[in-house]
């Protein structure tokens, strides 16, 4: 699970706890056949192996129980409905693709988390990238996917003078109080106004004109 400061924070204000870096374990009997607790042990080391399977090391002695009515499991992803795309499967419901991308019926290429499972988004983009290249050549193409589909806009350089609310602190969001959030699933975070909206727009800082900036030259290479 990964949350921010802002979001703890709002989870403790509703009366949740949070557990970092604990694996669940085990769902306790009551001694009735109903749930009386559950116990997760603290995790020393989380990785991948060389076949995308996932390894949890746990450190000795560091189990926790809590108890617990009620159990929900809310917590990985895996592909869904792969099963019924006639394509050759591993580890249950990811698709076996080369290293071009192709999966095992031609023509059908597979790339991201439904190949490799839970990886970056950066990697999966990089693949998507791969497999869109590897299509265009089984397309008969040449595998360069760089085009540019639309006229690139101009950068102004003249930065001008900063609106008064540029240096103002940023306007956040108005919630409701924890006790109407908590216990349901109604939207809590009210949405800016229009005229919020654009004076935090008005804070754009204009990143792009890093790719105009050249090397400066020197006296002597003038």
């Amino acid at each position: 699970m990964t949350s921010t400061p802002e979001e703890r924070e709002e989870a403790a204000e509703e009366g949740i706890v949070l557990h970092d870096a604990y694996a669940f374990t085990s769902i306790n009997d009551d001694g009735t056949g109903k749930v009386g607790s559950m116990t997760i042990h603290k995790i020393a080391k989380f990785y991948f192996d060389e076949n995308h399977r996932a390894v949890t090391e746990l450190v000795e002695g560091g189990e926790l129980t809590l108890p617990a009515d009620y159990v929900i499991f809310g917590v990985g992803q895996k592909p869904e409905d792969t099963m019924g795309f006639d394509l050759e499967l591993t580890h249950g419901p990811y698709v076996v693709a080369d290293a071009n991308h192709a999966t095992s019926a031609e023509g059908i290429f597979a790339a991201g988390d439904v190949v490799t499972g839970t990886k970056s988004v950066i990697g999966a983009i990089a693949e998507g990238r791969e497999a869109a290249s590897a299509i265009d050549r089984y397309l008969g193409g040449d595998g360069d996917i760089s085009a540019e589909l639309l006229d690139p806009e101009p950068v102004e350089k003249e930065l001008g003078k900063a609106p008064a609310e540029f240096y103002t602190p940023a306007i956040q969001p108005e919630m409701a109080p924890a006790e109407e959030r908590k216990g349901n699933f109604a939207q809590y975070e009210c949405p800016f106004t229009e005229d919020e909206a654009k004076c935090e727009a008005s804070r754009c800082l204009q990143c792009d004109l890093r790719l105009t900036i050249t090397k400066p030259r020197l006296w002597n290479e003038y």
